[in-house]
């Protein structure tokens, strides 16, 4: 099972935040780096069936409209409780904080926002991710489709995780396991690939007409 890991580097301060939060030891100026204490924390990959189960404990009725919608600050309390797994996160007295529900609302809360912020980009596309993924995919069916019909664009990883989906038919057990992001691509890919060959098949239909001319 693949884990997601994130490392932060925490100095207490005497302002009203309590700490200050690097990510990046170079930022932080080498006679000041004893001051801080490395945060490494481990935590369970965001699933598509871990992803189901938070929406679903999540729900809460509209006073207003009656309808059914996620609290958005339930969902992120209950994924850190749900993907925190390991930390060496120490006390002031330099004991190890025990992982669990108590120590987790304890938290500082630019900590917890921290561990959730990093483990959100590490469980869903980014925006240029999308825009990414979409033009690989884009450029490698089309190249299927050029009038030399040459194989020089390499397919993304993507596509080849696609077939063996088709090929080989996983359970939907199987597809539990798989990490919601991982997910997010395959669906992706699937459907620029459908969109992707039919322009591409469009446009040299089109060549062909126009060279028999």
């Amino acid at each position: 099972m693949d884990f997601v890991s994130v490392k932060f580097f925490i100095k207490k301060t005497k302002g009203k935040n309590g700490v200050r939060i690097e990510e990046n030891l170079d930022k932080i100026p080498e006679n000041k780096r004893s001051l801080y204490q490395e945060l490494n924390v481990k935590l369970r990959p965001l699933t598509w069936s871990l992803s189901n189960r938070l929406n679903k404990e999540c729900l809460v009725k509209d006073k207003n409209t009656g309808f059914d919608e996620i609290d958005s600050f339930l969902y992120q309390e209950k994924k850190l409780k749900l993907a925190l797994l390991e930390w060496n996160l120490m006390d002031d007295l330099g004991n190890p904080v025990i992982i669990n529900d108590e120590s987790i609302m304890n938290l500082n809360p630019l900590i917890a926002e921290a561990i959730l912020a990093a483990y959100n980009r590490e469980s869903y596309l980014s925006d240029r991710e999308r825009k990414e993924l979409i033009t690989d995919v884009s450029v490698y069916i089309r190249s299927l489709y050029s009038d030399r019909g040459n194989y020089k664009v390499s397919p993304p990883p993507e596509i080849i995780e696609i077939s063996l989906f088709d090929k080989f038919g996983w359970t939907p057990e199987e597809v539990d396991r798989i990490p919601l992001k991982r997910l997010q691509k395959m669906f992706l890919v699937m459907n620029e690939k459908d969109s992707s060959t039919e322009v591409a098949k469009e446009q040299a239909l089109k060549k062909s007409r126009e060279q028999q001319k």
